[in-house]
């Protein structure tokens, strides 16, 4: 599974989703380690929150897990100079 990630420069935020499909239940997680709280269907990251996500979905007794998304340095584009 897919993550949908949308970088939005202006807020210097990325916002990570999936798409919602029946009843499912949700959990993110950044480095193994799962979010306390954190089971919407959308996360969202400021810049500095460098690590890797992952979601997990549950079906009843069936898990799906996404692809790892990884925000780091090199992801984050430096915004244009200020003259």
């Amino acid at each position: 599974m897919n993550l949908k990630v949308e970088n939005d420069p202006c807020t210097k935020s990325v916002s990570l989703s999936h798409q919602k499909k029946g009843h499912i239940k949700a959990m993110w997680y950044r480095n193994g380690i799962a979010l306390t709280g954190e089971n919407r269907d959308t996360l969202k990251l400021n810049y500095g929150d460098f690590g890797s996500y992952e979601l997990i979905l549950e079906f009843d007794s069936f898990y799906i897990v996404s692809k790892k998304f990884i925000l780091d340095e090199s992801y984050v584009k430096l915004s244009p100079k200020e003259d």
